[in-house]
C-alpha cells in the first residue's frame, strides 16, 4: 500500500487566512468596507484566479458588499427566494432541499471561490442555504444578477462559474444514481479535497472538513449509520481515514479507482 508522503504541507482552508478589518470577524451582518478593501478581497479570491482586469472591470466589483453569517446561520431560509449573487471568500455553507415530509438532500456544500446564484438555484422550490462554519461572502443586494455587473469580461467569468457547478451537479447526480456506496464516498472526499487545496488528488494529503456524518449522509443518500460503516471499512482498509474533523487519504490511487474518479469537472 502506497502511503503519501506525510511531511507534504497539510492543506488546511477550513478558515481563509487573508486579513481582513476587525468588525467582519464579530457578528452577522453587512459590514464597511472601503471600495479598495473590497475589490483587493475579491480579485484575490480563486473565483478571479489568473484573470487579468482593468479600471473597468474592477469598477463593476462594486456591486458586492461583504456579509458575516455566524456557524449555523440560515443565509437563505427555507421558503424565501434564492436572490441575487454570492462569492463565498471564507468558510463552508450547505446547498440543501427540503422535501415536504421533512426530508433533506444537500445539494452541495459552496467553499472559497464558489458562487450562489447563477445556475437556477432560483427555480428550485424547498432550497435553502446554511451556514456550516462562520461564513464570510460577498453578495449583490437582492434580485441582482449578471446585468447588474457591468463588464463583459466579468459576466464571462460568471458564467463559466455556472457551468462548472452544473459539472459539479452532474456528479453529484451520478453518486446518488449509479456509483457504488463506497464508490461516491470516495468521488465526494476527492472532489472536496480538490476545491478546497486546489490541488490534484495525488498531491493532498489531508484536509480539514467540519461536516458531520448526517451532512455526508443527507449529500450521498444514505443514513447516518450506513455512512458510518462505510468509513470504517475506508479507514481498515489503508484507504482514507475521516476523524475529529480531519480527512486523511492514505492510498488515493485506490482512492480514485473506487470512485472512478475524473477531475477535469473542477477545471476552471
Amino acid at each position: 500500500m502506497t502511503y503519501l508522503n506525510a511531511k507534504m504541507k497539510q492543506c488546511d482552508n477550513f478558515y481563509d487566512n487573508t486579513s481582513y478589518p476587525a468588525s467582519l470577524h464579530s457578528g452577522k451582518g453587512l459590514y464597511r468596507m472601503s471600495t479598495a478593501e473590497v475589490h483587493r478581497a475579491l480579485l484575490a479570491n480563486p473565483a478571479f484566479s489568473g484573470q487579468v482586469v482593468d479600471d473597468g472591470d474592477i469598477q463593476a466589483l462594486s456591486v458586492f458588499q461583504p456579509r458575516h453569517y455566524p456557524a449555523h446561520f440560515p443565509i437563505v431560509p427555507l421558503g424565501d427566494p434564492l436572490e441575487g449573487i454570492r462569492i463565498i471568500q471564507s468558510g463552508w455553507c450547505r446547498l440543501e432541499k427540503y422535501m415536504s415530509d421533512g426530508e433533506r438532500q444537500i445539494i452541495d456544500f459552496p467553499l472559497k471561490g464558489d458562487i450562489i446564484g447563477l445556475a437556477g438555484e432560483d427555480r428550485v422550490a424547498g432550497l435553502a442555504v446554511t451556514a456550516i462554519t462562520d461564513l464570510l461572502v460577498f453578495e449583490t443586494r437582492p434580485g441582482a444578477g449578471l446585468d447588474s455587473i457591468k463588464s463583459p469580461k466579468l459576466n464571462r467569468l460568471f458564467r463559466s462559474a455556472a457551468v462548472r457547478r452544473d459539472a459539479i451537479a452532474i456528479e453529484h447526480m451520478v453518486n446518488l444514481g449509479r456509483r457504488s456506496v463506497l464508490g461516491r464516498t470516495s468521488h465526494l472526499f476527492l472532489e472536496l479535497g480538490m476545491r478546497l487545496c486546489g490541488k490534484l488528488p495525488r498531491e493532498i494529503v489531508q484536509f480539514s472538513c467540519p461536516l458531520t456524518q448526517h451532512d455526508l449522509a443527507d449529500a450521498l443518500g444514505l443514513t447516518p449509520i450506513h455512512l458510518n460503516r462505510k468509513l470504517r471499512e475506508l479507514r481498515e482498509d489503508g484507504i482514507l481515514s475521516f476523524r475529529h474533523g480531519l480527512v486523511e487519504f492514505h492510498d488515493v490511487g485506490r482512492l480514485i479507482y473506487l470512485a472512478d474518479f475524473d477531475d477535469r469537472y473542477l477545471s476552471p
